[in-house]
């Protein structure tokens, strides 16, 4: 009887810690598909911070070439882009850390080059640019409202050796 108890409770006991190999194996299977995943999302990241750089640049252009058109008496125009500027960057701070981008609203710069190819810069074609900016960001208002809460450090983004 006594051999008999003790082949179960060895029996049991091997069982376990077997079991608990696998639960360590699993866990570690587990830690490095997301070690992985964290690369790959802090790698995408690094990618929209330069691509967030580039549009901004592209939209600082493209409020440039307004200025040039805008006569002296038209100043609330500036302001209006001003304002969409000040929305497009906060929007592409939010983009960083929400994950969300908005590629569609480049093709804005792509119109833009097109039309001035044709015709002359209105005030009229100015604020319906200025116009669209808006309306295509504001769908993101939520994100833009959380601006603040965002930081992103460049020195930290840079890849580990």
């Amino acid at each position: 009887m006594y051999r008999t108890l003790l082949f179960i409770v060895s029996f049991f006991t091997f069982s376990l810690i077997n079991l608990s190999n696998q639960d360590v194996e699993n866990l570690r299977s587990k830690k490095l598909s997301m070690e992985y995943s964290l690369e790959q999302t802090r790698n995408q990241t690094i990618d929209d911070v330069k691509y967030a750089i580039d549009a901004l640049d592209e939209i600082e252009t493209l409020q440039n070439e307004f200025n040039k058109e805008i006569s002296g008496n038209n100043k609330s125009i500036n302001n209006y882009i001003e304002c969409c500027r000040i929305k497009a960057e906060a929007f592409f701070g939010a983009s960083l850390m929400t994950r969300v981008t908005i590629p569609e609203s480049l093709k804005l710069i792509d119109c833009y080059n097109e039309q001035q190819s044709t015709y002359k810069l209105t005030y009229e074609f100015q604020l319906n640019i200025a116009n669209e900016i808006n309306k295509r960001l504001s769908k993101y208002e939520k994100l833009i409202m959380k601006k603040d809460d965002i930081e992103f450090n460049f020195e930290n983004s840079e890849r580990m050796p």
